[in-house]
């Protein structure tokens, strides 16, 4: 395979032994997805104290205390990282205090304040895990890795990272400086070359349940439908045409590499 493919191997694997403990952290903090309001007020979340030694890599905490004492911080220990992100929710009502309608829709919004600002935390911190990580990388390596799909979680959520194969999951990797971003790429039945690895949307829809077009095969849907059809992060699938845009505004050596499924030979034409 090459000296130069073994060498960029090894430093990427040296990179993931480096994060072993991040990752772990990751998983543990996907499982806080929500506040639980308890009887008595509280947020109860798993313990997990992390005592973290290497560069790059974060510490988590979370504790099971009442939510008007809870902080959850997120925080790098990086020195070239925009980090330490932290957010504290509003005080909260005492459990002994009286409560009445306002009282209680003030309570849920501050809950759903506190989720939603946990996870934008959550989020900046894979963006700058997705930076640390290209930093660390030999320019000679990073010229010769591959952003699979982009920069997006392998298991499909699209919550922390952006979805597989759209315009963000790209600009996110270009922008962190992955050189190249590997793409699938299918014909609709009006010959438009569009973004997309399976046979169908449904994997991917916002809804597929309801939305019939979620089912169709891709090169079945036309420019129209697709347009018409979200996805889980909330806009449609690109096309090849947006992601090129995209690749030579941000300019420097931001490349794509295309593949066409087998049976799929009429996009070559096209």
């Amino acid at each position: 395979v090459g000296q130069g493919t073994v060498e960029m191997a090894a430093e990427i694997i040296r990179c993931i032994l480096e994060d072993r403990e991040y990752a772990q952290n990751v998983e543990d903090a996907r499982e806080v997805d929500d506040y639980d309001e308890k009887k008595d007020n509280q947020c109860h979340y798993p313990n997990n104290h992390n005592s973290i030694t290497n560069n790059n890599v974060f510490n988590m905490e979370a504790y099971s205390q009442p939510l008007n004492d809870m902080k959850y911080e997120m925080t790098s220990v990086s020195s070239a990282s925009s980090l330490p992100i932290t957010f504290s929710p509003s005080p909260l009502p005492s459990p002994n205090t009286s409560l009445n309608r306002h009282t209680g829709r003030h309570i849920a919004d501050q809950l759903r304040k506190a989720s939603e600002e946990m996870g934008l935390t959550r989020r900046a911190n894979e963006t700058q895990w997705l930076n640390s990580i290209t930093t660390r990388i030999s320019h000679a390596n990073l010229s010769r890795l591959v952003a699979h799909r982009g920069f997006h979680d392998p298991g499909g959520r699209s919550d922390l990272r952006p979805l597989e194969n759209s315009l963000t999951a790209f600009e996110a990797a270009w922008s962190a400086g992955i050189h190249l971003c590997e793409c699938d790429v299918a014909l609709t039945r009006d010959e438009k070359i569009v973004l997309a690895h399976d046979e169908d949307f449904l994997r991917l829809a916002l809804d597929p349940s309801r939305d019939k077009s979620a089912g169709k095969k891709v090169g079945d849907l036309t420019l129209k439908e697709l347009i018409a059809l979200t996805l889980k992060n909330g806009v449609r699938a690109p096309l090849l045409i947006d992601v090129l845009r995209s690749a030579a505004m941000i300019g420097g050596e931001a490349r794509l590499v295309i593949e066409i499924k087998p049976g799929n030979t009429d996009v070559g034409m096209a």
